[in-house]
């Protein structure tokens, strides 16, 4: 764990990757704090979410927030940034059920700013965006509203592929609906537009890839889905805030531990 170089000493920053096919059963951290999803993916369980959470994802965790994870077959990367309990409170107040995933566009936008806030040891600029963490958070039911299983399908393909695969008025044909009837049922339950999407979870695969030294910028665009280097550059700025470089700088700035 690394002390954050403040005269505060109730916050530190811990860098940890966590071994494909992990299971944590249910428990509570002690210690409450904001992790950055960097690489990987897993599925995370609380009395109101149950869910997969990826790259570019802000994890918001009380003391009191019961989960269970198993981490997926390529294990996952997080950065987490731990706090006392009463600065914790002070920052981010009360997180009703102990528990918040902020994903979408502003899960990405802050992933970015705590990552350099972090890397900078500033406290202070972690605690600006814990604090703007706190205020996006949406309330969790938006997180359970009943998805239909065409639409299911419909997002997991949408998220592996993109758009750039991806034949929308194809899917509203096999659901039996109208496309754009799709489109709006869609942004109804996921909360943002199918190329909005597809968008970032193409930003998303670009992350992971981007991980890896040795993978150049256009295989990591051709990776991820985009159609050139140049796509790539565009759809992180507009999703991230950063542009691909510097977010391989950011993610590779922390010597993660193994958590067995």
């Amino acid at each position: 764990m690394i002390a954050a170089q403040d005269q505060c000493v109730d916050f530190q920053i811990r860098p940890r990757f966590y071994a494909p096919g992990l299971w944590q059963p249910r428990h509570y951290d002690q210690q409450p704090r904001i992790s950055v999803v960097v690489d990987g993916e897993f599925a995370e369980e609380t009395n109101r979410f149950t869910g997969k959470i990826s790259a570019g994802a802000v994890l918001m965790k009380s003391a009191d927030g019961a989960h269970a994870t198993r981490f997926g077959a390529s294990g996952a990367f997080l950065v987490s940034m731990i706090f006392s309990k009463q600065t914790f409170c002070d920052i981010v107040g009360q997180i009703d059920g102990g528990w918040r995933l902020i994903d979408k566009k502003e899960g990405v936008i802050f992933a970015a700013r705590l990552l350099e806030a972090a890397r900078a040891r500033d406290i202070r600029a972690v605690k600006a965006v814990a604090a703007d963490c706190a205020s996006a958070c949406a309330p969790m039911g938006g997180q359970t509203r009943k998805r239909p299983a065409w639409l299911v399908r419909f997002g997991n393909e949408l998220a592996e592929t993109g758009l750039k695969t991806m034949d929308v008025a194809a899917a509203g044909r096999a659901a039996g609906i109208h496309p754009a009837h799709l489109s709006r049922q869609f942004k109804l339950v996921y909360g943002e537009s199918i190329s909005d999407f597809a968008r970032r979870h193409a930003v998303r695969r670009a992350m992971s890839a981007l991980r890896c030294e040795q993978t150049s910028l256009a295989d990591a665009a051709l990776a991820a889905g985009f159609y050139d280097q140049s796509h790539m550059n565009r759809a992180f700025r507009a999703v991230a805030g950063v542009t691909p470089l510097q977010w391989r700088r950011l993610s590779s700035s922390f010597p993660p531990a193994l958590e067995r």
